[in-house]
């Protein structure tokens, strides 16, 4: 979760005043939660689990604006336990918005490893309004950063099995353009009992 003002160009955490900084509001079980800073700074938190190839996973973000600021919870569904468990939950300052500018990614921060195909599934993909109507989110448009761009080509979007792929690595020819649009079937509205 990014600070807000200048903590998004900050390399040092130290240097964004308090009322910039985001502030942990809980975290859930197994949970490692810190800050971070050398690419804008902010609060950062991850799930210890033994994940598994191929299981998917079913996450939640719920936003709350509450005048200037706003409280982001982020809640996972354990398979074993078939519950929805809290991963974090944190106040971002100088927001006051919902979500907005929605994106997905799949990063590799090793450089000893792009021989490696790398691909994850996205989907489906569902947003609640605060009346709680849900609208699915069907379309998609691929982009890249500087590295996709100018040194790898192995890079693709596309659908598969009625869900997003985003793939790179592996030395595989051709690639997916900026910019390209690209479309999935729709589905059944979820049901999600939170507790």
């Amino acid at each position: 979760m990014w600070d807000a003002g200048n903590g998004q160009k900050a390399d040092d955490r130290s240097s964004v005043s308090a009322d910039d900084q985001t502030q942990l509001i809980g975290k859930g079980e197994g949970v490692e939660v810190g800050v971070f800073d050398n690419e804008g700074t902010g609060g950062h938190s991850h799930l210890i689990y033994p994940w598994k190839t191929g299981e998917a996973q079913k996450f939640v973000v719920s936003v709350k604006p509450d005048g200037d600021h706003t409280t982001y919870r982020r809640l996972w569904f354990h398979p074993e336990k078939q519950a929805w468990l809290l991963i974090a939950s944190f106040r971002a300052p100088k927001d006051g918005k919902y979500l907005r500018g929605l994106h997905s990614f799949s990063e590799n921060f090793a450089d000893n490893n792009g021989h490696l195909l790398r691909k994850a599934l996205y989907g489906p993909q569902w947003i609640a309004n605060a009346e709680g109507k849900w609208t699915e989110l069907t379309t998609a448009t691929y982009s890249h950063d500087a590295t996709g761009k100018a040194n790898r080509r192995d890079r693709f979007m596309g659908e598969e099995n009625g869900k997003f792929f985003l793939s790179h690595g592996g030395f595989i020819g051709g690639f997916s353009k900026f910019g390209d649009p690209f479309m999935r079937p729709e589905t059944k509205a979820p049901v999600i009992k939170l507790r």
